[in-house]
């Protein structure tokens, strides 16, 4: 037998706006991708209407700007251009989650009018 909660309106407007909240941060109504594959990294997907972000822990960062980040150490360490960016990224997780760490911002609440 399955169970009825009763909600007022202002338990349900609390819920939908933290669903909403949720999904928007997490860029679609899908689990966030992995970037690169790397476990703990993630990337958040806004459509069209705005560039792409990388999380990681509570840090976020525009996704451009790791990507310049990760071909300047492919160039500055001489890696060949046939190596595939993904397979470099994999390899030096834990230089790009430092990077993030250190020039990423903390992810700020936001606050929902209704």
């Amino acid at each position: 037998m399955k169970k009825v909660i009763k909600l007022n309106e202002s338990q349900l407007n609390t819920i939908i706006m933290k669903s909403v909240k949720r999904l928007l941060n997490e860029g679609s109504f899908d689990a966030q991708p992995d970037f690169c594959d790397i476990k703990g990294i993630k990337m958040i997907l806004h459509g069209e209407w705005a560039d792409p972000e990388v999380k990681y822990g509570n840090k976020y960062i525009n996704y451009y700007d790791v990507e310049d980040y990760v071909i300047n150490l492919m160039d500055e360490e001489g890696v060949s251009k046939d190596k595939p960016f993904d397979e470099y990224c994999r390899e030096n997780a834990e230089v790009i989650k430092a990077f993030i760490d250190e020039n990423g911002k903390e992810e700020e609440e936001e606050d929902f009018e209704y």
